[in-house]
């Protein structure tokens, strides 16, 4: 049993001891919480520096197609103006969590970070998942539509069922990637996440118990 769980047990037994004792478990769920918001301003930067690192290891082939380079930009500005935004609030929370007295502000805060990351977490899913979908239809689009000139006026109806056969075939196998990938993405976030949000979660109802008296 760690010093706030021992702390919290003498609480909840000896009204002497809530006498003396409950600021300095307010402190210690202060303390913690501060350091869940740290952990996930610092996760998010490393993801950040991931993705950097990424397209400079493996940059984007270019293409002189005008459709190609509107795409690759909009996907940079998105792909990195909302990760930052993110970045910001939580390095912001984690400040106002760290410097604030008072518990109600703290639970304020806590709430905030707890919505923050639940809608980082969706917007990385969906994020993910988009560009996902848009890349496999380029590639499929790319690697069948050259089929749908000479060979099809040669071999008319026959050959355009093959074709049909073939992309519907590729389209099930990317559907499938695409699902296995999404479900990764959120085993991780589940584990690193959910991890610290549970643990948040946990100091926000204490501090709501111990501000109700119980």
């Amino acid at each position: 049993m760690n010093e706030l769980d021992l702390l919290k047990t003498h609480w909840q037994k000896d009204q002497d001891y809530i006498k003396f004792k409950k600021e300095d478990i307010l402190g210690m769920l202060h303390k913690s919480s501060s350091s869940i918001v740290k952990w996930i301003f610092i996760i998010c930067c490393l993801e950040l520096l991931l993705g950097i690192l990424l397209n400079v290891a493996f940059p984007t082939k270019h293409n002189p197609n005008i459709y190609f380079k509107i795409k690759q930009v909009l996907i940079d500005i998105i792909g990195y103006s909302i990760p930052i935004y993110f970045i910001y609030k939580f390095f912001t929370l984690f400040r106002k969590i760290k410097s604030i007295n008072n518990t109600k502000l703290l639970l304020e805060n806590i709430a905030a970070v707890r919505n923050n990351a639940e809608l980082y977490i969706s917007y990385n899913l969906l994020f993910y998942t988009f560009l996902m979908i848009i890349q496999s239809i380029e590639k499929l689009v790319g690697s069948n539509g050259k089929y749908f000139g000479d060979d099809f006026l040669t071999h008319g109806w026959t050959y355009l069922g093959i074709l049909i056969f073939g992309l519907l075939t590729a389209i099930i196998f990317t559907s499938l990637t695409i699902l296995l990938a999404r479900f990764i993405f959120k085993l991780y976030y589940k584990i690193i996440y959910g991890f610290l949000l549970k643990k948040l979660n946990k100091n926000y109802e204490e501090l709501v118990a111990i501000e109700a008296g119980e």
